[in-house]
């Protein structure tokens, strides 16, 4: 059972419409909010934030230059926040109001100095989807910005045909230019697995994207040792071994991805694609789905709304199906 988000909201005295429209964003079905703008510089001031921390599951610091100037205020407090999120009894968030504000040397102060889950900064443009997750009981995280890009079309299946896996790549980069270019996009080229675990340890990632042949056992990548070979991977093995870099969402853009996925274990979200898919469609949905990911953070929504568009350009060519981690799916023909 999921339980009822209690947030509590923190900032400057002068940023209060900036939290009244926070507050009024979130504070509504079961999330109870509450919010406090006054810096703690009296014994009962810090007794009655320590209390309204203790009643809090979420924290959302709204932050900004006026913010910053008062942090010396709420050290206290503040302390008092990591003791109760590294006892498991808390989650943090930090939004920046007006990030390009802030000359490079202070934001290099906020990381070091506030309390923070593995990278929250998210900025006052993630509000519908801080929303959506406070409302649907999910974790505070950051927005997602990294994405590992996997690409193999072995030799060994050209007789089948050439994947034109530079189209899709090519679509992805336009969609994130489109949005700003929100995402940290890496690529993986003629990938044999070796290459997917290095690249995994290389760096973060939110999202891993395998483009490529697939068939009902799992996904094809280049052979380790021999080039006029495939590598079969399958996918349980693979999602086991994801589990341990904790990436949000991982597409297969490849055809019978679906059929091979008999449960998501542990991702928050799988997507992959029912029998057959064309070039084209597979290109396509992966356009529309970054373009919207990048401008809301919202894997449900981008699929919603990549799937929408792609039902209505290319009819049945490409069926993409979403997988929630927590069981169950979405997108059947």
């Amino acid at each position: 059972m999921v339980d009822i988000p209690t947030v509590l909201m923190l900032a400057s005295p002068a940023d209060r419409s900036v939290a009244t429209a926070l507050r009024e964003q979130i504070c509504r079905d079961s999330v109870l909010c509450r919010w406090l703008g006054t810096p703690a510089k009296s014994w009962l001031q810090r007794s009655l934030l320590t209390a309204r921390l203790h009643q809090a599951n979420r924290l959302l610091l709204v932050v900004s230059r006026r913010f910053f100037q008062e942090f010396a205020s709420f050290a206290e407090f503040f302390a008092a926040a990591v003791a109760r999120r590294n006892a498991g009894l808390l989650e943090i968030a930090v939004v920046l109001v007006e990030p390009l504000a802030f000359p490079p040397s202070e934001l290099g102060q906020l990381a070091q100095r506030l309390p923070s889950n593995r990278y929250p900064w998210r900025d006052f443009g993630w509000l519908q989807a801080i929303a959506r997750e406070l409302r649907r009981g999910l974790r505070l995280v950051r927005p997602i910005r990294d994405v590992l890009c996997i690409y193999a079309c072995p030799e060994a299946l050209w007789n089948s045909g050439v994947l034109r896996l530079d189209l899709e790549r090519r679509q992805i980069e336009e969609a994130n230019r489109f949005s700003g270019m929100r995402l940290r996009i890496r690529d993986c080229w003629a990938a044999r697995p070796s290459d997917v675990g290095a690249h995994l340890r290389a760096g973060p990632v939110d999202v891993l994207h395998f483009a490529g042949h697939g068939e009902p056992g799992g996904i094809l990548l280049e052979h380790e040792y021999d080039r006029h070979q495939a590598q079969l991977v399958a996918i349980a093995p693979l999602l086991r071994m994801l589990q341990n870099y904790q990436p949000r969402c991982l597409v297969l853009n490849a055809c019978w991805s679906a059929s091979a996925l008999l449960a998501n274990q542990g991702i928050p979200y799988v997507i992959a694609m029912e029998g057959q898919a064309n070039d084209d469609g597979a290109a396509f949905f992966a356009r529309s789905f970054y373009q919207v990911l990048a401008d809301t953070n919202d894997v449900e929504f981008a699929f919603d709304h990549a799937r929408g568009l792609l039902d209505m350009t290319h009819g049945g060519g490409c069926r993409p199906r979403l997988f929630y981690g927590r069981g169950g799916s979405r997108g059947m023909a």
